[in-house]
């Protein structure tokens, strides 16, 4: 019986620990990732050890809980960093904030809510006795949001890796591929603009940044966009490109005006779909001043692309415009067939629960799906709520958490 009080109560306490990556408190030896990262990790373990499930603290970068026997292993991937809560929320950021049809909260759902309740799925599966053929490991990590995944390359060093995995960090219906993810930085030295000129907007690669300010020719320009994922960047306002372009037509001869003209794909080169996803392009952070001007990308490739030659193109593209590019991170696309095991169960699970037949699906974000071989995410957003991961007045509703717990103590059972 899910005592949703309790994991409420729970839940609470977690969101109010500040584990926003990169800005959660010092660093330390036994808190690498930030003391708020460390501390949520333990929030998250000591509620397993209340469960009576085996736990440990992987050196402050992840920590996982597990019960049951076997030789084989189910994992269930989360992790407990948040993003920035950014301006515009109507209810603290960091309170769990109970309304009428659900709740508010950096975190609710982009994952300490899913992954909390994945350990509540996991307490009443032991609770009911039921026999399962696998353990089942609940692995929870501290350095999504950065992409880096500082905490998985730290758990597979030491630890065991699942035999088969899910992640609820993703949508519904099952995610059978992900694109390849690109973090790119464009620069250059500047010669030709005013003397004054300074610009600086986005704070986070993965986020469309939601404001930007410049200052030239003894003039302030502020533009205000709207924040969106990184991996779906036509459903945000790109406050960057909205000021960017206008003082690239102020001074056209300028290495920034040459930065501006590369900020579409086509532009890039790398106009590229496949049967299944199509490249996305975020200009998402920028520092520029009267002697240099760079620009970070967030860039989502299709998951049958070859990423060295999206990279070459890229490449090309920069020196033409006389300017560098430099990758500083790539992460290959994930793929598992549609008729495997995994899928295949996952997807007949979030049917029956849900009524829904849609077919598996490939998305742009990058999961912790990733991380692992035979591995897939798997919720816990419905299609049919709104998306509010990474924005203001993050949301999970009641009718979601529900439908979730029933669907993941199913997946556990089953697989």
């Amino acid at each position: 019986m899910f005592n949703k009080t309790e994991f409420l109560e729970d839940l609470k306490k977690l969101i109010a620990i500040n584990s926003i990556n990169g800005n959660c408190g010092s660093v330390s030896e036994k808190a690498p990732l930030g003391e708020g990262v460390n501390n949520a990790i333990e929030a998250f373990l000591e509620i397993g050890k209340r469960f009576g499930f085996k736990t440990k603290n992987v050196g402050g970068y992840c920590g996982w809980i597990e019960m049951g026997e076997g030789d084989e292993m189910l994992g269930i991937i989360v992790h407990t960093d948040t993003v920035d809560t950014g301006d515009g929320w109507s209810y603290p950021a960091l309170e769990c904030t109970i309304a009428e049809d659900g709740i508010y909260g950096r975190g609710v759902i982009d994952n300490k809510g899913p992954a909390l309740l994945s350990l509540y799925c996991m307490k009443a599966i032991q609770d009911s006795g039921a026999k399962l053929n696998k353990r089942v490991r609940l692995i929870i990590g501290g350095d999504e949001e950065a992409g880096s995944w500082k905490c998985m390359q730290a758990y597979k060093e030491t630890e065991e890796a699942p035999s088969i995995a899910f992640s609820p960090d993703g949508d519904y219906p099952v995610v059978f591929g992900e694109k390849g993810l690109l973090r790119v930085k464009i620069y250059g030295d500047e010669k030709n603009i005013a003397p004054d000129f300074k610009f600086e907007g986005g704070k986070v690669i993965n986020i469309v940044p939601d404001e930007a300010t410049a200052f030239i020719d003894g003039k302030e320009l502020h533009a205000k966009g709207k924040a969106a994922h990184g991996s779906t960047p036509e459903k945000g306002e790109n406050a960057i490109l909205k000021i960017g372009r206008e003082i690239a037509e102020m001074y056209p001869a300028s290495a920034f005006a040459k930065l501006m003209s590369l900020t579409t794909a086509e532009a890039l080169g790398i106009d590229i779909a496949d049967e299944i996803t199509k490249i996305s392009v975020n200009p998402s952070i920028i520092h520029a001043d009267n002697e240099k001007c760079e620009l970070s990308y967030d860039i989502r490739y299709p998951i049958t692309a070859d990423g060295d030659e999206v990279i070459a193109n890229i490449k090309k593209a920069a020196e033409e415009k006389g300017l560098t590019a430099d990758i500083f991170f790539h992460d290959r696309p994930l793929y598992v067939p549609r008729d495997s095991h995994l899928v295949k169960t996952l997807s007949k699970i979030y049917t029956e629960h849900t009524g829904d037949k849609s077919e598996p699906v490939a998305i742009g974000g990058g999961t912790y799906a990733k991380a692992f071989k035979n591995c897939v995410a798997f919720g816990a957003m419905l299609p049919d709520e709104p998306e509010t991961m990474h924005q203001a007045n993050e949301f999970w509703s009641f009718r979601s958490i529900d439908i979730n717990y029933d669907i993941i103590c199913d997946a556990i059972t089953k697989l």
